[in-house]
């Protein structure tokens, strides 16, 4: 699920959650749409705490080709094992 499309799903089920007359979101979709948005802010979170430098470097792996999501999960990855 995208992130766009997480947000906007917790959305709506705040709204209901709130007692909005909408139906109740299916349970499964809340439970994608909040492993979306959490991989989403451990990778902001991965990159908010490179330093300028690092950063700089990871943008010039990608501009060399390399797969800038990949090099993203890899961060995350190390930082949940370290």
């Amino acid at each position: 699920m995208s992130v766009a499309n997480a947000i906007a799903t917790l959305t709506v089920f705040n709204q209901w959650r709130r007692g909005a007359n909408i139906p109740q979101p299916a349970p499964a979709s809340i439970g994608r749409a909040i492993e979306s948005v959490c991989a989403a802010a451990a990778r902001y979170e991965a990159l908010r705490l490179l330093s300028p430098r690092q950063f700089g470097d990871l943008y010039d792996r990608d501009m060399r080709g390399e797969d800038f999501d990949a090099m993203v999960d890899e961060l995350v990855k190390a930082r949940a094992e370290g």
